[in-house]
C-alpha cells in the first residue's frame, strides 16, 4: 500500500506548479518515516523503490530535499559538540609487529570461515584482553590512515580492511567506542567508491543499516547510506538518506559529537558539490557552524577544500583565485599535512585545468610541481595517469570490470561516471591513431549511438582493421573479434556497423565494414547545445530493455550531418 501512496504523491509532482511539489515530497517523507522507525526490513523494502520514484523528477526532488536537508540542519544545529573525539585516549597506545601477529592468528580461530559484516562476533573480543583490544585497533587505524595515501584500494587491501571494519565492531561494541567504530566506517565507504567499486560500498553501506537498527544508532547509519550513494554520484538518494538521518537525529535531541558534526556538515558541502548547486546563504551558514566546532587543522583542509571544489564544479570564474588565495594563505598548513593532503589539491587544480582550459594562472602551477612530487605513485596511478593521458586503455578496461559488478541498471549510469571521462579521451586519441580497437572499446559504456547500415558504399573508402588487445587486467573484450561483433550486432555480411561518439571536444564516428574500417569527424555536431540536451532530454529518459532495439538506417555521407 505504501509504495501506491508514494507513487501518487510523485505522479502528482509531475504536473504540479514548483510551488506545490514540495508538499508533495514531504507527504513521502511523512509516509517514510514512521514505516522505517523501527524494523531494517521495512527500510529494505521501500527505501529503494522511493529512490526510483523520486529520479522520476530529478530536478524537482533535488532541489525540495535539499531545501529539507538545509531547514533540518538548522534545527538540529544547536546540539552539535565542539568537545574532541572521546576515543582518542583509547587509540593512544603503541604497538608492534609481533603483537599484531599473535593477534592476527588469535582472531582468525575466533572468527567462523565465512565473516559477514552486519553480525556482532561477541567471541572475538570477549576472548582478547583490553590491552590487546586496543592494541589491535591502533593497528587497524594506522594501517588505514597509510592506505588513505592511496585514493584507489586493490583487491588485498579493501578485503583486509573490511575484515578489520568486522573484527573493529566486536572490539567497540564492548568497549563502548561505537562512535570510532562508525567513523572508520564512513572513511571504508569513501575509499571503496573511489576505488569504483560503487555496488560493493552499497552492499556494505547496507551492512551499516542492519548494524544501525540493532544498535539503535539509525540517525548514524542513515548517514553512512548518504555519505556511500553520494560518494557513487547519487545525490537524490543521498539527500533522502540524509534527511531520514537529520529527522532521527531531531527527535533524539541529544548533543551530537563534534567528529559526526562535522561530518554531517562535510557532507552538505559535498551534496552541493554534486548538485554543482553553490547556494552561498547555505555556504555561510555551514562554514559558521564548522567554525564553532573548533575542528582540528586537517579537517580544516579537508572542509575547505570541498567548498572550493564545489565552486570549481559549479564552473564560479572566481575559483581558480579563491583557491590561490587559499593556499597562499594555508601554505604552512598544506605543507604540514602535504602527504594526505597532495592527492586532493592536486586533483582540485587539474580540475581547473578542465573547467578552465583557456586560463592561465602561473601561481597556481608552482602549488601543482609541488604536490605532483610529494604524491604517492602507488595506488594513485589511474589519476596520475588521467592527468597525463597514459595508459587509458587498460584503465578503461580496469574500469569496465568493475563494471560489471553493477546490479541495478539505475545505479549503472552513475557508477559510470570516471569510465565516462575515460572513454571519451580514449575516443579522440583512438580517432587521431586510427585505432578501431580502441574506439569501439570506448563505446562500450557510452550512450551514444550504435547503427548497423545496410551497404553499398564504396570498399576503397576504407581501411584494414588490424585489432590488437591491450592488457586490462581479467578483462576479456568481446567485441576485440570481428565475427562476434558481427553476431552480437545481428549484421548480415552486407551491413556496416557505424558508431558516433563525443570525445573531449569534438563527435566522432566510425564505419566497420566486414574487416575494414573509415573515421569522420562529425564538425556540424559541435554547435549542438550538448548540456541543454543532456540535462532537459537525455536526462529524463530511463532505459527500458524492452524498448532496445537495433535502427537499420541508409548509409548518408556523413561530413553533410
Amino acid at each position: 500500500m505504501i509504495k501506491e501512496q508514494i507513487k501518487q504523491e510523485i505522479d502528482k509532482c509531475i504536473d504540479a506548479e514548483t510551488k506545490h511539489t514540495i508538499a508533495y515530497i514531504q507527504k513521502c517523507y511523512d509516509l517514510l518515516l514512521p514505516y522505517i522507525k523501527d524494523k531494517y526490513e521495512n527500510s529494505r523494502y521501500i527505501i529503494q523503490f522511493s529512490i526510483q520514484q523520486f529520479e522520476r523528477i530529478p530536478i524537482i526532488s533535488c532541489a525540495a530535499q535539499f531545501k529539507m536537508a538545509i531547514d533540518n540542519l538548522h534545527i538540529i544545529s544547536n546540539l552539535f559538540s565542539s568537545s574532541e573525539p572521546d576515543w582518542l585516549d583509547y587509540i593512544n597506545i603503541e604497538w608492534n609487529h609481533k603483537e599484531i601477529r599473535f593477534l592476527l592468528e588469535k582472531i582468525k580461530s575466533l572468527l567462523p570461515k565465512e565473516s559477514f559484516g552486519n553480525k556482532l562476533y561477541t567471541e572475538v573480543a570477549n576472548n582478547l584482553t583490553e590491552d590487546e583490544r586496543r592494541k589491535y585497533v591502533g593497528f587497524i587505524l594506522d594501517s588505514t590512515h597509510r592506505n588513505g595515501l592511496k585514493t584507489r584500494w586493490n583487491k588485498d587491501i579493501i578485503e583486509n580492511t573490511t575484515l578489520n571494519c568486522i573484527v573493529l565492531y566486536s572490539i567497540c561494541k564492548k568497549d563502548y567506542q561505537m562512535n570510532l567504530f562508525l567513523s572508520f566506517y564512513y572513511n571504508l565507504l569513501d575509499r571503496i567508491n573511489s576505488s569504483s567499486e560503487h555496488q560493493l560500498a552499497r552492499d556494505i553501506a547496507e551492512n551499516l543499516l542492519m548494524i544501525g537498527y540493532n544498535e539503535n544508532l539509525q540517525a548514524e547509519s542513515y548517514y553512512g547510506a548518504c555519505r556511500c550513494y553520494t560518494a557513487a554520484h547519487n545525490p537524490i538518494a543521498g539527500l533522502l538518506y540524509l534527511n531520514i538521518a537529520l529527522n532521527n537525529l531531531a527527535i533524539r535531541r541529544q548533543p551530537i559529537p563534534q567528529q559526526f558534526a562535522f561530518d554531517i556538515l562535510w557532507q552538505v558541502l559535498k551534496i552541493m558539490r554534486e548538485l554543482q548547486m553553490p547556494q552561498e546563504e547555505c555556504i555561510s551558514f555551514v562554514t559558521t557552524e564548522f567554525e564553532k566546532l573548533n575542528c582540528d587543522e586537517y579537517k580544516k583542509l579537508s572542509f575547505y577544500h570541498t567548498t572550493l571544489s564545489l565552486r570549481v564544479a559549479s564552473i564560479d570564474k572566481s575559483a581558480p583565485s579563491k583557491i590561490f588565495d587559499f593556499l597562499n594563505e594555508n601554505r604552512e598548513l598544506i605543507f604540514k599535512n602535504i602527504k594526505h593532503s597532495a592527492m586532493p589539491w592536486l586533483t582540485l587544480l587539474h580540475g581547473i585545468h578542465e573547467i578552465f582550459p583557456a586560463l592561465n594562472f602561473p601561481g597556481l602551477q608552482l602549488y601543482e610541481n609541488t604536490l605532483k612530487a610529494a604524491v604517492e605513485e602507488d595506488g594513485n596511478e589511474m589519476l596520475l595517469n588521467l592527468y597525463e593521458n597514459k595508459k587509458l586503455v587498460s584503465h578503461l578496461k580496469e574500469l569496465l570490470v568493475k563494471l560489471n559488478s553493477t546490479r541495478e541498471h539505475d545505479d549503472y549510469s552513475k557508477d559510470n561516471q570516471t569510465t565516462l571521462i575515460l572513454a571519451k579521451r580514449v575516443l579522440s586519441q583512438a580517432v587521431q591513431e586510427e585505432n578501431p580497437s580502441n574506439y569501439i572499446i570506448a563505446m562500450q559504456p557510452k550512450t551514444d549511438f550504435t547503427f548497423v547500415l545496410p551497404s553499398n558504399t564504396q570498399t576503397g573508402m576504407y581501411q584494414k582493421v588490424n585489432i590488437e588487445d591491450v592488457d586490462g587486467k581479467e578483462y576479456k573484450l568481446s567485441y576485440q573479434e570481428i565475427e562476434k561483433l558481427e553476431f552480437l550486432l545481428q549484421m548480415d555480411n552486407s551491413d556496416a556497423a557505424m558508431w558516433i561518439g563525443k570525445g573531449d571536444d569534438s563527435f566522432y564516428n566510425m564505419i566497420l565494414l566486414q574487416d575494414m574500417y573509415r573515421f569522420d569527424t562529425l564538425k556540424n555536431l559541435n554547435e549542438i547545445n550538448l548540456k541543454d540536451i543532456q540535462q532537459n532530454t537525455i536526462g529524463q529518459l530511463r532505459y527500458s530493455k524492452e524498448d532496445k532495439k537495433i535502427m537499420h538506417l541508409s548509409i548518408v555521407n556523413l561530413n553533410t550531418i
